[in-house]
């Protein structure tokens, strides 16, 4: 799971609740052990919020797909709108690249 909606079994809200708080846990001990530049969530803000919000993140969104970005430790993360399958990602990944080479 770690990041994943509870609509169509992915998973479903009982497994989603029973992995939530070590998901949470896991996603932090991996920034901290890999300790990367960037973290990107494409996932939307009410799914990132439960794992983001408490590193002091809040939703601030800019442009039409990043929904909140901040710092923790080293690592900037990132939170984007999901890509549907539909839509065109080439603006949501020169958002990203934007904010990216902004920190570089």
């Amino acid at each position: 799971m770690k990041i994943a909606p509870a609509a169509r079994t992915n998973p479903n809200n009982k497994e989603f609740n029973a992995q939530l708080e070590v998901s949470k846990e896991l996603f932090l001990k991996e920034i901290e052990e890999i300790n990367p530049r960037f973290v990107i969530l494409l996932t939307n803000w009410n799914w990132a919020d439960e794992f983001v919000r408490k590193l002091g993140i809040e939703e601030n969104k800019e442009g039409d797909w990043i929904q909140a970005q901040g710092i923790f430790k080293n690592t900037k993360i990132i939170v984007t709108d999901r890509i549907q399958k539909k839509q065109n990602g080439e603006n949501c990944v020169r958002e990203i690249l934007e904010l990216i080479k902004a920190k570089s």
